[in-house]
């Protein structure tokens, strides 16, 4: 360890966080490391900032206490800056995937369900007009910062509400935080939000981020 030079990517700051003992402390055996390595791969991938910077696409900066801060937590919060998934392989060894579309080959149909839940949209208290994401902005000594609002189309605009915060504190840049808003408000819009039990070709998602839906008994097909 006295070796391994800082980083800030994503996926190996993460890893490293799993594995560590003062970390989640499942041991450095017990993590893939192709995988993290392939992830580490795409989290260094060149993004254009509005100002005409290059930044990498998925890093991690900021601090956690050992003392106060629920481990659970510490993964959850940093795997939201990445817009991460994460999950245990066969052989029990962690896995991730950092934030980006796969097109899915697996497709769930009527014939696999055998209990479903279904709702147009989020419930009312979840229901949002535009979000502002709080970060970590190094440009002015690594202090809490609010990113741009990052407002829902199809909604209507009210005067009378305020954005709602979303923390992120992990994110070290407007870019990498404005995504994430993104990404949130298009989940708290106007699409199906369906839960359902599956048989056991379910076990076919398992590792598996995305997949196709359809349902001629509801109506709706869609990844």
């Amino acid at each position: 360890p006295s070796t391994w030079e800082w980083s800030d990517n994503g996926p190996l700051v993460i890893a490293d966080y799993v594995a560590h003992h003062d970390g989640y402390g499942l041991g450095y055996d017990n993590i893939n490391w192709v995988n993290i390595a392939a992830e580490a791969d795409i989290a260094d991938q060149q993004v254009l900032t509005v100002t005409g910077e290059e930044i990498a696409r998925w890093r991690l900066w900021a601090s956690y206490s050992m003392a106060d801060d629920e481990r659970r937590q510490v993964l959850t919060d940093m795997m939201k800056a990445v817009d991460g998934f994460c999950w245990q392989g066969a052989d029990y060894k962690f896995n991730m995937m950092v934030g980006r579309f796969e097109e899915p080959d697996i497709t769930i149909t009527d014939d696999h369900i055998k209990a479903m839940s279904a709702s147009l949209g989020p419930k009312a208290q979840a229901r949002v007009s535009a979000l502002k994401i709080l970060y970590t902005e190094a440009a002015i000594g690594y202090r809490e910062q609010e990113s741009a609002t990052v407002s829902d189309p199809n909604s209507p605009d009210d005067p009378n509400t305020s954005p709602q915060a979303v923390e992120i504190y992990y994110a070290p840049h407007h870019n990498q935080a404005a995504r994430i808003g993104k990404l949130n408000v298009a989940r708290l819009g106007n699409r199906w939000h369906i839960e359902v039990t599956l048989n056991l070709f379910g076990l076919n998602l398992l590792g598996r981020r995305f997949c196709r839906f359809s349902s001629a008994q509801l109506g709706v097909e869609g990844n």
